[in-house]
C-alpha cells in the first residue's frame, strides 16, 4: 500500500510512502485449508459438522450424494430433520454425552430427502474451537451389513428349527469342548435340561469316567479329537454320563 506525499512542479508524483506485506505464508495457508477441505469431499464417508443447537454446519460431497440434498440445502436444516430417531431433547443428552465422553460411536437411521430411510454407524468426536463446541461425525451406511445381519439370523434360527427336531440327540461346542448347543433330543438322553448343558464341559458332562469309574482320559476323547485336532471320530459303543444316573451305551 502506498500514498503519494509529493508532487512536482508539473504535478506528477515527486515522493511516495508506502508500506509492503509478504503475503506468501498467508496463501500457503490457504492452500492447505482448500487441500483439507478437497480431502473432506473426496472421503468416502459422510462427514458432518454440527453445531450445539443441532445445527449442520458443513457436509461434504458424500453426505449430499447419499440423502439427495445439496450441501447448501443441508447447511439449513438440523440433525432431527434427517434423523427420526433424534428429536432435540435427545440431542441434548447425546451432546452432553459426547462433551464428557470425547467421543461416541452409534446405530442410528438417517432419512433421504425423498422421505425413504437407511441404518447408519454415526462416530462423532467432539471439538471445541475458540470457545465453541462442535459435534465432528463420520456416517457410515450399514444396509448391506444389516442386511447379512438378517440373513446370517434367519439361517441360524432355521438350522436350529431343523436341529430341534432331529430324533437324534445332537450338540455343539467350540474349539474349548464347551457346550454352545444341544437339541432337546440330547438333553433329554442326558437327563438335564437343555439350558443346563450350555456353558458346560462337552468332555465333563459325556466323558468324564468309564462305567467302571476310572477317568477317561482327554485325550482319548472323541469330543477332544474332533475339536482340537480336526479328526472325525465316530462310534456305536460310546459311553456317556447322565445326570443322577451311572451312563448309557
Amino acid at each position: 500500500m502506498g500514498k503519494i506525499v509529493a508532487w512536482d512542479e508539473n504535478g506528477q508524483p515527486l515522493r511516495m510512502l508506502g508500506t509492503h506485506t509478504d503475503i506468501n505464508e498467508r496463501k500457503q495457508m490457504e492452500q492447505a485449508l482448500h487441500l483439507t477441505q478437497f480431502c473432506v469431499d473426496q472421503a468416502s464417508v459422510g462427514i458432518v459438522r454440527t453445531g450445539s443447537n443441532a445445527r449442520i454446519l458443513s457436509v461434504n460431497h458424500q453426505v449430499c450424494q447419499t440423502l439427495g440434498y445439496t450441501a447448501a440445502e443441508l447447511c439449513q436444516m438440523y440433525i432431527y430433520e434427517i434423523d427420526p430417531n433424534f428429536s432435540m431433547e435427545r440431542w441434548q443428552e447425546h451432546r452432553q454425552e459426547l462433551a464428557r465422553s470425547g467421543s461416541t460411536i452409534i446405530e442410528t437411521v438417517h432419512r433421504r430427502k425423498d422421505g425413504s430411510t437407511f441404518p447408519v454407524e454415526v462416530t462423532s468426536s467432539y471439538i471445541e474451537f475458540q470457545g465453541e463446541g462442535f459435534s465432528f461425525s463420520f456416517v457410515r451406511d450399514i444396509s448391506e451389513r444389516k442386511q447379512a445381519e438378517g440373513a446370517f439370523a434367519h439361517l441360524s434360527h432355521r438350522l436350529e428349527l431343523i436341529l430341534n427336531s432331529a430324533g437324534e440327540g445332537i450338540y455343539g461346542s467350540n474349539e474349548a469342548g464347551i457346550i454352545t448347543f444341544v437339541n432337546p433330543a440330547m438333553a433329554q438322553m442326558l437327563g438335564w435340561e437343555a439350558a443346563e448343558l450350555i456353558g458346560q464341559s462337552a468332555h465333563e458332562v459325556c466323558h468324564h469316567s468309564y462305567p467302571d469309574g476310572r477317568p477317561y482320559p482327554q485325550d482319548a476323547c472323541p469330543i477332544y479329537l474332533s475339536s482340537w485336532r480336526g479328526q472325525i471320530s465316530q462310534g456305536d459303543n460310546e459311553f456317556s454320563g447322565v445326570k443322577m444316573a451311572q451312563g448309557f451305551r
